[in-house]
């Protein structure tokens, strides 16, 4: 699907959707307790209902309504978590039986659930799309090799063999890898009948996200002891609880529209100054930060005269920081990017290429032994890059859902119509973006929005 935008600024009221990241979390915990409960707000994008139907796969049972999902527990007829047969949980009728679950591009999905599929002793096929099957997963494998489990990747599936789950009681974990691999092992580890310990060595990145793990495990009646960060201890025969969630509005996906009103519109978002614990509100002090600068001052207090942000932990909302940091004549560097290169796309790279077309002055570079974006450092004018015609200007999503958003906001100020192409990759996360972006003005016409909007 290739969308075209005529410039327009947006304006309107904005109900943003609810965080993804809250979701995941939300629905596995849901599925592994020990009776019934329900989860509102909730937005089915390709990536939710990924882990929904997977946690269907394990023995949930899950029904979706319009904006909720009521689930039923896997141990909700179990008196507890460790009277799974995994003898039966193999063989049935003597016919090895294989659980099959569909990723798609779900980073989240993946590497939370595998170390949940060790607990049913299943053979494990992780089925993924796209980009996914090539980003790192050496932490499990590293575990699984010492471990004794069998697995191996057959083209676009990493496949689990028969186990009978971990048995170590300590984990060392690379701070510097995604955090998503310590959020996977806490949600396994407080099953086992035994206390376990992860230690992280490096500095921890994206540890908000493991701040927000520990935090929904509490919520559905699981404790994790977090020592600064360095070492998490989990208790073990602990019990997932039923519980009644709400999930808060997601603000990763708030950054586009709260850039969008630095670029010039004029949108009222709703939720945007609820407390919460998401790492990518970072936003609102980014922006406000940023405001407070001058194009034309003397950065005598900042680093080699040049606004400097440090981009490890907050890496879904780079490429939007990008665009606004490009659209100003403020010389800046977003440092430590290096996990940007295995997202959906190198969204390094993709970010960096398709501003260079709309006529920004960035580069992607190398500081202190790290990948970076530096930005106006060469003070040119925009440009015409990229040109199709007099008239128009073709970009590229690299089917990655935060670069079309991204484009998508830059195109509101961009000085002739915009054609992005492969447009409906926002469904992974934001199903329903285009139809947000139109109501609030947005000028778009399509070759086949179909039912995505």
């Amino acid at each position: 699907m290739d969308i075209k935008i005529n410039p327009k600024k947006l304006s309107g009221y904005y109900y943003p959707p609810s965080s993804k990241s809250i979701g995941h979390r939300a629905i596995i915990c849901a599925s592994l307790s020990d009776g019934v409960s329900e989860i509102s707000n909730v937005d089915f994008s390709d990536d939710i209902n990924a882990t929904i139907d997977a946690m269907i796969e394990f023995g949930a049972k899950i029904e979706r309504f319009k904006r909720k999902v009521v689930i039923e527990g896997i141990f909700s007829r179990k008196k507890s978590a460790g009277e799974i047969d995994r003898i039966d949980a193999i063989v049935d009728d003597m016919k090895e039986k294989i659980y099959s679950i569909f990723c798609g591009e779900s980073g989240s999905t993946l590497r939370f659930l595998m170390p949940i599929s060790l607990f049913f002793g299943k053979k494990t096929k992780f089925i993924t799309h796209g980009n996914l099957i090539n980003r790192p997963m050496d932490v499990y494998f590293n575990i699984f090799k010492d471990e004794g489990i069998d697995f191996k990747i057959d083209n676009n599936s990493i496949i689990i063999g028969e186990n009978k789950g971990l048995k170590n009681r300590k984990f060392y974990i690379d701070g510097g890898v995604s955090s998503q691999f310590i959020s996977g092992l806490l949600f396994y580890l407080p099953l086992l009948d035994f206390d376990t310990e992860i230690e992280v060595f490096g500095k921890l990145q994206s540890k908000a996200y493991v701040d927000l793990t520990i935090d929904i495990l509490a919520k559905f009646g699981i404790d994790i002891e977090n020592e600064g960060n360095k070492i998490f201890r989990i208790t073990g025969n602990q019990k997932y609880k039923p519980s009644q969630l709400v999930i808060e509005p997601d603000f990763s996906q708030i950054a586009f529209f709260a850039v969008s009103n630095e670029l010039g519109s004029h949108i009222e978002i709703d939720g945007i100054d609820m407390p919460s614990i998401q790492g990518d509100r970072a936003i609102l002090r980014i922006i406000k930060d940023f405001q407070a600068l001058d194009d034309s001052m003397f950065f005598s207090d900042i680093i080699d005269n040049t606004f400097v942000l440090d981009g490890s932990q907050i890496p879904d909302i780079i490429p939007i920081l990008a665009l606004l940091f490009s659209s100003s004549n403020i010389r800046c560097r977003i440092e430590k990017l290096d996990r940007l290169k295995i997202k959906e796309s190198d969204r390094l790279q993709s970010t960096a290429e398709e501003l260079k077309k709309l006529g920004y002055d960035i580069e992607i570079g190398v500081f202190d032994g790290s990948f970076c974006m530096e930005i106006n450092y060469v003070g040119f004018s925009r440009k015409n890059n990229g040109k199709i015609d007099d008239n128009l200007i073709q970009v590229s999503s690299h089917n990655d859902h935060r670069i079309a958003m991204m484009l998508a906001i830059a195109a509101t100020v961009h000085y002739c119509p915009v054609i992005i192409k492969n447009a409906q990759c926002v469904s992974k996360s934001y199903p329903y973006f285009w139809k947000d972006y139109k109501m609030l003005g947005g000028d778009i016409s399509e070759c086949d929005l179909g039912k995505k909007l």
